[in-house]
């Protein structure tokens, strides 16, 4: 069982060696690129990517160079320092990244300013989410989620609408029941147990006035926005914390099997450290 209020001597520890024994695991691993030209054999996953090259797939690995690093940085008197040190540097290397990264960022930010001038119909979310109600949850999970639609929209109308506005259109829309996770072997189903942490994580995003605004894709995070409104009553606003503790109470997170552990540490940190 963990909990969000869980202390980090708990959990920092069994999160970073999980992280660690996936990081230059090259095998088994998912390629997903594109080939643009005919190129030989295929290369091994540390050839097509010399720093993100373990944990079953390129997004994976990410994620867990993220994770470890943020427990460094937040919880690095519950871990092993050096030795989570050491395999980072040995992963992250100048010859692995082939370039600076601030090149890298520029070029990125070049070319989504070109892009975006182009972009002569952008998705109209105000438009097609505004007039959603009556959402029925039911309709989650689908068989392998590791998100849930329905939070998900309800993160983009809060990042648009005013605080008050949001929990008019909020308030009848809550996604309480946790899914079931049938087999934890199986590489797929096993997603859900990102969903079980995914929908109680608590964020928080800095918005560019310094102000924080709780993002609303997460039970937590609706309840937060929900606070004070008239129109939302107490016991609803702690029905979805309970909600929230019972999803992450669910969820096994250490899990024995690769399927599942080379990922899920990065999604149980967001579920059980405040982000600052």
């Amino acid at each position: 069982m963990h909990t969000s209020m869980q202390a980090s001597s708990d959990w920092a520890k069994p999160m970073a060696e999980q992280a660690l024994s996936g990081l230059r695991l090259q095998y088994p691993h998912k390629v997903d690129h594109l080939w643009l030209q005919p190129d030989g054999p295929l290369k091994s996953p540390e050839a097509l990517h010399p720093v993100f090259c373990g944990n079953y797939d390129w997004h994976s690995a990410v994620h867990s160079h993220w994770c470890l690093l943020r427990i460094l940085r937040r919880h690095g008197n519950e871990v092993d320092v050096g030795k989570v040190s050491r395999t980072l540097l040995n992963s992250i290397t100048v010859e692995g990244c082939k370039q600076a990264l601030k090149p890298l960022t520029e070029k990125i930010r070049s070319l989504l300013l070109d892009y975006l001038p182009k972009l002569k119909h952008p998705v109209p979310c105000m438009r097609i989410f505004s007039a959603d109600e009556d959402y029925n949850p039911n309709f989650e999970p689908s068989a392998e989620d590791f998100l849930s639609p329905g939070l998900c929209e309800m993160d983009m109308m809060r990042r648009l609408l005013p605080n008050e506005e949001f929990v008019e259109w909020a308030s009848d829309c809550s996604i309480l029941r946790p899914p079931v996770v049938a087999d934890r072997e199986d590489a797929r189903l096993c997603h859900l147990d990102g969903l079980l942490l995914s929908k109680a994580i608590e964020t928080k995003l800095l918005l560019p006035s310094e102000t924080r605004a709780w993002q609303a894709w997460n039970l937590r995070g609706i309840a937060k926005s929900c606070e004070g409104a008239k129109t939302v009553e107490a016991q609803v606003i702690a029905r979805m914390r309970e909600s929230a503790d019972e999803h992450v109470q669910l969820a096994e997170w250490l899990s024995p099997s690769y399927v599942g552990s080379h990922w899920l540490h990065s999604f149980a940190l967001l579920a059980f450290d405040d982000v600052s």
